[in-house]
């Protein structure tokens, strides 16, 4: 069964949980490949970029060690002793896929000498804590998107007695065909509206589903507009302040993904490398008078 049928059939059965559901597995699936366009990474056969990617997602760390070949290898790991400086000092590797000792030994790792950790977000987090709760928010105003769509679309319940049903149908039907007059023989109290007044929001949804994309991409790092819906109406200095942030953000995750790295090349002799995928997000100035807003510092 298509994706589709199974959006359609949680739709009409009200399965709001299931909504909720398909709508966040949705923006996990969009953010997560977002994230992963972020930075282009050298040195890492595919399968280990993966690996890669994937546990700083979750965690915001790995161990990053060298087999006996000289390739490096990407693992997760447990802290064991800390130092004094609140870092860990020992590790132990997990080994959850039965990987050979050479891949991830069983004995425990010194930080540093054995193999190098490191972070993505001078936090030391990972980002799908706290993806999710920008993610879960996204996912609930899909899902009253969906729910106010289906009661738009709701039919007129129109009452009537038996006797005049056909005529009923065929009042409703002239109506349809746009008929710049209908006539009808049956009396006003022989016509019943059951009206349903669900409320229009989906437009306040929209925005507001704007704004949290907007906080969940500052997160990550990624250009947004900030919750502008055009230039014009832009306020600079929020706007500027809101690209100084998403730069501090990106900047950030850069400067420890290459501080780690460079450790890792230094002690392993590995050559391992990370850059940006797109440029930093630039201020918008003032236009000159009579200008617009095309002229970029």
């Amino acid at each position: 069964m298509s994706v589709t049928k199974n959006y359609r059939k949680m739709v009409e059965a009200a399965d709001i949980n299931g909504l909720t559901a398909y709508f966040t597995q949705t923006y996990v699936n969009k953010y997560y490949d977002l994230y992963c366009q972020q930075y282009e990474y050298g040195g890492f056969d595919y399968r280990k970029r993966n690996r890669l990617r994937a546990l700083l997602w979750k965690r915001g760390t790995a161990w990053i060690r060298k087999n006996p070949i000289g390739d490096p290898v990407v693992c997760d790991y447990t802290a064991g002793q800390y130092n004094y400086d609140g870092l860990p000092e020992t590790v132990t590797l997990i080994n959850n896929r039965h990987a050979p000792e050479t891949e991830i030994p069983i004995s425990e790792q010194t930080v540093d000498k054995d193999g190098v950790i490191i972070w993505i977000r001078p936090s030391h987090k990972g980002f799908e804590e706290d993806a999710m709760f920008y993610i879960g928010k996204l996912g609930e105003a899909e899902t009253c998107i969906a729910i106010c769509l289906a009661l738009q679309k709701m039919p007129w319940i129109l009452t009537t007695d038996p006797m005049n049903a056909q005529k009923l149908k065929l009042l409703v039907k002239q109506i349809f065909s746009n008929y710049p007059v209908v006539y009808t023989d049956m009396a006003k109290e022989d016509i019943g509206m059951i009206e349903l007044n669900s409320p229009y929001v989906i437009d306040k949804l929209t925005e507001y589903k704007k704004g949290v994309e907007n906080d969940l991409k500052t997160l990550l790092g990624i250009d947004n507009q900030g919750g502008y819906l055009n230039r014009e109406q832009q306020n600079l200095d929020t706007t500027n302040s809101n690209n100084d942030e998403i730069n501090d953000m990106s900047g950030g995750q850069l400067s420890e993904l290459e501080e780690g790295l460079k450790r890792a090349n230094d002690i392993l002799g590995l050559h391992l490398t990370v850059k940006m995928t797109s440029k930093p997000v630039e201020q918008i100035s003032r236009p000159p008078e009579g200008g617009d807003y095309d002229e970029i510092l």
